[in-house]
């Protein structure tokens, strides 16, 4: 079994600003549907804009720290099934409760987070991935 995660900024239908978000909310449900014995997941920030309905639907994976430069920050893992697909969302209010996915001022550092986070949970999350196709 071919096992692929998925780690973007965005994917419809949960937050989305563009192309990105529609790729990202239809290629991993595609490839599972071409090939049902593969093990797709995405990951993604949790940003403000994923709906109540959707959270309430989310099961808490686990929570940890990651650190940052200076920082150490909290993060949470969080879990859905949609259309067969695995995703997982990274909670961090600091870098994703914005009421925007993009132009803060300190957009590097956010997505160096999510970037850090997504390796550090690696181990963490009880799933190795053969692939990791990273936006």
């Amino acid at each position: 079994m071919k096992k692929i995660l998925f780690a973007a900024s965005e994917a419809l239908p949960f937050a989305a600003s563009g192309g990105l978000g529609d790729v990202i909310g239809s290629l991993p449900a595609a490839i599972k549907q071409a090939d049902k014995d593969c093990d797709i997941r995405v990951i993604m920030p949790l940003y403000d804009k994923v709906t109540d309905k959707t959270r309430a639907r989310m099961e808490k994976v686990l929570e940890t720290t990651v650190e940052l430069g200076w920082r150490k920050q909290y993060c949470g893992l969080y879990s859905l099934v949609e259309n067969g697909v695995t995703y997982y969302f990274i909670d961090n209010e600091f870098y994703y409760r914005r009421g925007t996915l993009y132009g803060a001022g300190d957009d590097l550092e956010r997505f160096a987070f999510f970037c850090k986070a997504v390796v550090d949970l690696l181990p963490l999350m009880d799933f190795y991935p053969d692939y990791l196709h990273a936006h």
